[in-house]
């Protein structure tokens, strides 16, 4: 049996293992891919089942208590171009140096996420940087891994704590050649949702959008901002305060319903690295601090450490150990869950029976900006 549908991440081990392609993943009417099987193909061999990451994971080689860095790339083009401090650029284009590969979320032409390969520094480039919409892991991408695996090539594979969960359960086994990197991961949110906000912006700017940046630095890293760049030259650039996308991405109100009871938001991770913000870090190292982005990075295996070790090694990165205990308190999503929006129903509810541009704009207000109206007066009234 398959996972629920409330812990279901949408991974696609299942679509992936199935060796009778009798699974596909369908959007749901929230926008969230879900695997259906096809009876009539079935051959009832459980391989969908006994590989779901919900339903139990392999064993791998992790670090109980794993080593805790904060740093930033050397190369300031590379800091600039990145979500946080640039460790990930540095790892793949170490793995693209050796003959390796680099598979992680890249928006397409059409402004989906999907997960893609990049085998010099040119296609690395749309790997960099956060994405918060969720990537169709792509099950063929799987295949592809694998048989460069057998070739004995290097791979990276960069995604969500859950899709390195579904990569580990379709190979089986942990492969001397992967190198894994997760992401402390606040939730994933409906492609279909961000789809309907980009057209009423292109509405508003009366242009397609040519490009976007989920977390432009322009304004700072800890004040970063979506930014979205049109065809006819017209700019969108609002913070994350601001932002009503981002706003109800932060307040739930459109993660795919696993993530409020995520299975993989735990210590110690499945992937080789960890990777995030090191949010606090005035706080706890305010000698260190710089509004540029500074990584958090936690290697979690000895093929992790090896890899870091690299890096140091060729004076690519900044980097120090943080000897602190409580490592949540840098960045609480490492083990919570975002809680889920009292609206949340209502607001697909009215998002999927209004197709107007004029009435996507009034849901996202009623839900998201008149929530923000409200707690700005609270604010101001000291109401707690």
């Amino acid at each position: 049996m398959l996972a629920s549908k409330e812990l279901c991440t949408g991974c696609g081990a299942c679509q992936a293992i199935c060796p009778v392609h009798a699974i596909n993943m369908h959007r749901d009417e929230e926008g969230f891919l879900y695997p259906i099987i096809n009876e009539s193909k079935c051959i009832n061999c459980n391989l969908c089942e006994s590989r779901c990451p919900v339903n139990g994971i392999i064993e791998n080689e992790r670090k109980n208590e794993p080593v805790v860095l904060g740093g930033w790339t050397k190369n300031k083009v590379l800091r600039e171009q990145s979500s946080s401090g640039g460790i990930f650029s540095e790892l793949a284009q170490c793995v693209i140096d050796h003959g390796g590969i680099v598979i992680g979320a890249a928006l397409n032409d059409n402004f989906y996420v999907k997960h893609a390969v990049a085998h010099n520094y040119e296609e690395l480039e749309r790997l960099r940087t956060s994405k918060y919409t969720q990537s169709d892991s792509q099950y063929k991408v799987y295949a592809y891994i694998r048989r460069n695996l057998a070739k004995d090539r290097y791979v990276l594979y960069s995604g969500t704590p859950c899709q390195i969960a579904g990569l580990y359960q379709f190979l089986g086994r942990d492969e001397p050649n992967l190198l894994t990197c997760d992401v402390i991961c606040h939730g994933v949110c409906s492609p279909v949702v961000f789809k309907k906000y980009l057209r009423v912006l292109e509405r508003r700017y009366h242009s397609k959008a040519s490009s976007i940046n989920f977390r432009d630095k322009s304004l700072g890293w800890h004040n970063f901002s979506l930014k979205i760049m049109f065809e006819n030259g017209a700019v969108y650039k609002k913070s994350l305060n601001k932002d009503l996308f981002m706003q109800g991405f932060f307040k739930g109100v459109y993660v795919r319903p696993s993530c409020h009871n995520c299975q993989f938001r735990q210590l110690p991770r499945m992937s080789d690295i960890t990777l995030g913000d090191f949010w606090r870090i005035e706080q706890q190292q305010p000698n260190l601090y710089n509004d540029e982005g500074i990584s958090l990075v936690m290697i979690n295996s000895v093929k992790g450490e090896n890899a870091i070790n690299r890096l140091v090694c060729q004076n690519s990165i900044h980097s120090w150990e943080y000897t602190h205990n409580n490592i949540t308190k840098l960045n609480p999503w490492l083990i919570k869950s975002p809680d889920m929006h009292c609206d949340r129903s209502e607001f697909y509810r009215d998002l999927n029976s209004k197709n107007t541009v004029g009435n996507i704009r009034r849901v996202f207000f009623k839900y998201i900006g008149y929530h923000n109206i409200l707690e700005k007066l609270k604010q101001l009234i000291h109401i707690k």
